[in-house]
């Protein structure tokens, strides 16, 4: 019964091969049937979305149309808005406006996709949104959204792309960038490899989520970020751990956050923020940094809401 089972199988697949030559493939109907979006993936070396308080700033975004039906785009249309996280003395959010459009002809078509070259500094910022720059500080931001206008009238920006667009290793093209609005921070000032301890009481009632004893961690920079993993709960779960110290005008604000996966009481994954006063650094000494976080920021569904975490970062020698 198999081995007749198998010659039948043998015979349909034979059959669709001799009926379908490379003119008539159903895989060609149905691309030629499809309707097929744009992209504009961001080159990242061609990218710095870095702006610092009382200097002189240069905003660069460097992207390519990726269009398998052949680039047929018209412009892109760049919009800039900007909101003012620091309302106390005053809100000076400003909504989006269109600041240029690019037409294709102004792309760099050299290469196998065009490329958009685009830059604006500090005075076209505030000249776009009648800014000055008592009007923003640290923590505040400006939007930069890219419309890109097809020749058949269809646009795609960031309200109708996905995930994958969006995020993906590829394709990375979110359509949308923040510029968080900073001050400057030396490229090397606390990057490099340091010893976390916690010196304070532990409150969790799960056990030690950061070590006494300490372990090295690699601290990256990423703008006025700086990031890096560590070990949660080490002995215990040993969950991997990701946290970006953001540092803005003197002041440390806190985001961790699970690498993959979750850790939790199913209400997604633990996480860690910034106290009601956050820690602060100083530019002329990374050898000791002290910080104050909350862990369990979420608390992930656990009942245990937030608590106070202070770490010690000291800089390990040769970095």
């Amino acid at each position: 019964m198999k081995t007749l089972i198998s010659k039948i199988c043998l015979l349909v697949l034979i059959a669709v091969v001799i009926g379908c030559d490379d003119n008539e493939r159903p895989i060609d109907t149905f691309f030629d049937n499809t309707t097929r979006g744009t992209v504009l993936r961001t080159i990242d070396d061609q990218t710095s979305l870095e702006f610092n308080v009382g200097v002189e700033n240069l905003v660069t975004i460097g992207a390519e149309v990726i269009d398998q039906r052949g680039q047929d785009f018209e412009k892109v249309d760049v919009f800039l808005s900007f909101i003012d996280n620091n309302p106390e003395d005053g809100d000076n959010s400003k909504d989006e406006v269109l600041a240029v459009s690019i037409p294709k002809a102004d792309f760099d078509q050299s290469g196998e996709y065009p490329v958009l070259d685009l830059n604006f500094n500090t005075e076209d910022i505030n000249s776009t949104l009648g800014l000055t720059s008592e009007d923003y500080t640290g923590g505040d931001r400006f939007d930069v959204r890219l419309a890109l206008v097809m020749n058949d009238g269809r646009v795609f920006s960031s309200n109708n792309v996905n995930n994958v667009v969006s995020g993906g290793a590829f394709f990375r093209s979110p359509f949308l960038y923040a510029i968080n609005v900073t001050c400057f921070v030396p490229q090397d000032y606390f990057v490099g490899e340091y010893l976390m301890e916690r010196i304070s009481d532990q409150e969790s009632p799960f056990g030690d989520s950061f070590t006494q004893e300490g372990e090295v961690v690699t601290i990256t920079r990423n703008g006025a970020d700086r990031v890096f993993e560590f070990t949660y709960f080490p002995g215990g779960f040993d969950f991997n751990q990701q946290m970006v110290l953001s540092l803005i005008c003197n002041e440390i604000f806190v985001n961790g956050g699970a690498v993959s996966g979750t850790l939790g009481c199913g209400d997604g994954s633990i996480g860690q923020g910034t106290p009601e006063v956050p820690s602060t650094y100083d530019l002329e000494n990374d050898t000791e940094i002290i910080i104050d976080i909350l862990d369990f920021e979420p608390d992930a569904g656990c009942g245990t809401g937030s608590y106070p975490v202070t770490l010690r970062f000291t800089k390990q020698t040769g970095n």
